[in-house]
């Protein structure tokens, strides 16, 4: 292996990408080359070439016919990786010269290799996974933390979780995505997806919310961790195949995976933000790269890798494959960036039976326990939110039953069920939930009545 780069070579020009407005018909196409095969790939110099063992991302190329990716998001991705590098950089050759680029240029070759100058060890190390990865507080890049108020309007006070979407609909008005598009039918998504709320919490991320009285799982449904997208692009969003990048001082959208038709109509549009967070975007993005890592985590070799400890202390390891392959495996089931996870405490903790409310033959309502997989107990905790079966139901014909239901159900009533194991089942073999309830997997005992009534409400505050 030869040694660190020499000295800095000239600047290559290569012309920035058409960017379109979200306001364009879908007739208005900028360059976008979404073939499969247009990708490029970033080698990591401190392992050898021989079987692709020196690959650490392979991106697609899908800004300029034949292949071409904006170099700020490709060197934003490897730099994440890389342990959050501050100045690293790309080379044409191994031990080559450095490539003078400006944020916005693209990059045309196949194969670049990444050299990160802010470690001595030639093997760099990089981070495992998302959830091992440290949120750059105090180095945030300056490409993303300049668009912070580039599109933001002044915000209005924060609502509480559970307006989160009647608030986002207000707000944005229609798709942030799609635009005029998407004005009818649209849903909020997170930006930081639920299913990584241990993260969250852990790195902090809740000193840029809107809300600072956001509690546990609670602290992702801030307004600013939110946009409006229409379903069909809210589900692109959670199956990684875009994200929101700075490019030309204006958020747009890059596809990062191939699809059928959301990709001509969608890649490289100027989008228009407002009230949310750049380090939230950021986040997203870091969420959406690490899966490219595949490539090297499976190379059959050892590799040094960063891991977050129980701790919170980060440190550099060793890993065979062997430990890789035995740690990603034990992962068993994919958890949907939608899905709230119920955290479990040392001490305090409870379980009960599910309980399910239930109207007699005259409309008064009484509770019923569910013979649910051998009454297998659920664990709730202080911060852990209760489904429209709880515990905590009461017993008396004569409470509120709307107001109880609002006062505790998420913003997503899709994540709550009285067969909650049954629900996660259907999830991950794609069947559908009910229609009438959006999609949502709720049994007939949970009476999803209460939220088609909410979101009637929801649209007439909305309206």
């Amino acid at each position: 292996m030869d040694d660190a780069p020499a000295a800095a070579a000239p600047t290559i020009a290569i012309t920035a990408s058409t960017l379109r407005s979200s306001l364009d018909e879908p007739t208005v196409k900028a360059e976008y080359a979404g073939h499969a095969d247009n990708h490029i790939t970033f080698l990591h110099p401190g392992y050898d070439d021989r079987s692709k063992q020196s690959v650490l991302l392979r991106l697609q190329a899908f800004d300029r016919e034949g292949g071409g990716l904006h170099s700020g998001t490709a060197l934003a991705a490897c730099r994440i990786v890389a342990g959050n590098s501050k100045n690293g950089f790309f080379t044409h050759q191994r031990g080559g010269p450095k490539i003078e680029l400006q944020h916005d240029e693209l990059l045309r070759h196949k194969k670049y290799y990444f050299y990160n100058p802010d470690v001595e060890d030639k093997v760099y190390p990089v981070y495992k996974s998302f959830r091992d990865w440290s949120f750059p507080h105090d180095d945030f890049p300056s490409e993303w933390s300049a668009m912070n108020t580039a599109d933001t309007e002044k915000d209005n006070a924060p609502p509480s979780a559970s307006g989160l979407t009647a608030f986002v609909s207000a707000r944005d008005k229609s798709c942030r995505v799609s635009e005029r598009r998407g004005a009818d039918y649209f849903e909020s998504a997170h930006l930081v997806p639920r299913s990584e709320a241990d993260w969250f919490e852990t790195n902090g991320m809740g000193e840029y919310n809107l809300s600072q009285t956001l509690l546990g799982d609670w602290m992702l449904d801030d307004v600013r961790n939110a946009i409006a997208l229409r379903k069909d692009i809210h589900s692109a969003f959670d199956d990684r195949k875009f994200v929101i990048v700075p490019k030309q001082s204006k958020w747009v959208v890059q596809f990062m995976g191939h699809t059928n038709s959301l990709g001509d109509d969608f890649h490289n549009t100027h989008i228009h933000l407002k009230g949310v967070s750049s380090r939230f975007l950021y986040a997203r993005f870091a969420w959406t790269v690490f899966p490219f890592l595949s490539s090297f985590l499976n190379a059959h070799i050892s590799r040094e890798l960063l891991v977050r400890l129980p701790n919170g202390q980060e440190v550099a390891k060793k890993y065979t494959f062997e430990e890789i392959k035995a740690e990603f495996s034990s992962r068993s089931r994919s958890v949907s960036p939608r899905k709230r996870q119920m955290t479990i405490p040392e001490e305090g903790q409870f379980t009960t039976k599910r309980v399910c409310l239930e109207r007699n033959a005259h409309g008064a309502v009484g509770t019923n326990q569910q013979d649910n997989s051998a009454n297998t107990p659920l664990t709730y905790t202080s911060t852990s939110l209760p489904s429209v079966c709880s515990p905590e139901s009461p017993a008396q014909p004569s409470f509120d039953r709307q107001e109880w239901i609002r006062s505790r159900r998420p913003s997503d009533p899709s994540l709550y069920c009285c067969d909650y194991n049954k629900a996660e089942a259907e999830a991950r073999e794609g069947i559908p939930g009910k229609p009438e309830w959006g999609g949502a997997y709720l049994c007939g005992q949970c009476l999803g009545v209460e939220y088609l009534e909410d979101r009637n409400k929801d649209m007439e505050v909305v309206s």
